[in-house]
């Protein structure tokens, strides 16, 4: 389960920089009012792994054996990227996109 995503303050700082410089030629437009303006900034995913709920059991035997409060860091940029709730099949969004809770499987194929 995400617990915390950590925002790396001074190297976002720095694209932001670049960023507003680049979209200064976007005449009327607002910085900040289109994802490009966010482009290539960072931050970790920090989740946690948790036992499985009283309904989640049937998972039991698929999942690894973890403890409990183990974390893993996912690296997550922002870019454009495939979306097919668009009607352009693009939008802004952190990527690799992850969910909020996430299940294990011991053998990845199954």
């Amino acid at each position: 389960m995400t617990q915390e995503a950590v925002y790396h303050g001074a190297r976002n700082m720095g694209m932001l920089v670049i960023n507003h410089l680049v979209s200064m030629g976007d005449e009327g437009r607002a910085f900040g009012s289109d994802g490009k303006d966010y482009q290539l900034t960072k931050r970790t995913l920090i989740q946690t792994w948790q036992p499985l709920g009283e309904n989640e059991q049937h998972l039991a035997a698929r999942s690894p054996i973890r403890r409990y409060g183990e974390e893993h860091r996912i690296e997550q940029t922002y870019l454009e990227g495939p979306d097919a709730w668009q009607t352009s099949g693009k939008s802004w969004h952190w990527q690799p996109v992850t969910a909020n809770t996430v299940y294990e499987n011991k053998d990845p194929e199954t």
